[in-house]
């Protein structure tokens, strides 16, 4: 875990630490004496409390975000733009690559993604992110409620035209 810090800094918080936190709990509370058997378990509830109330506020914090993105999407397309057009990740851009099989797409300048082969994006003409990249204008922005801190707000930009 300290070697994931080192690495990673504050991008490694993330469901995969989750385990190396209960462990460390366990064993700062498998390394108090005798003495102090009887209150083992109130401090074990103690130390186990923060991770607890980090875990829901996170969780919710990322179906929110979830929400707010599929929400987005869901305007885009009553907009009149093809799934296929849209990049928003890639929960969202293989959701949209199945929706899309049938119908032409209207891409903003030559159909493309910029993401490895393995991602399942059609085009990007329209992108849902957290950030508006170069060569997109915003469109329209919705802002999640976050219970954890105050995160950026969702932004659907649209390709100008000029592909980079």
């Amino acid at each position: 875990m300290t070697l994931a810090w080192q690495a990673y800094g504050f991008e490694m918080f993330d469901r995969y630490c989750f385990p190396g936190f209960l462990g460390l709990l366990f064993f700062l509370a498998g390394r108090l004496n005798s003495t102090v058997k009887a209150i083992r378990p109130i401090l074990f509830a103690i130390l186990l409390l923060p991770i607890a109330v980090y875990s829901v506020g996170g969780l919710h914090d990322q179906f929110r975000w979830n929400d707010v993105r599929w929400k987005l999407r869901d305007e885009v397309i009553r907009l009149g733009v093809p799934p296929g057009n849209i990049e928003g990740g890639i929960e969202m851009d293989g959701w949209n690559s199945l929706e899309n099989q049938d119908s032409p797409l209207n891409c903003i300048g030559p159909c493309h993604c910029e993401k490895a082969e393995w991602w399942p994006c059609v085009d990007a003409s329209y992108r849902i992110g957290v950030w508006v990249r170069p060569g997109y204008t915003m469109v329209q922005s919705a802002q999640p409620t976050y219970w954890l801190t105050d995160g950026p707000a969702l932004i659907v930009s649209r390709r100008t035209g000029t592909c980079h």
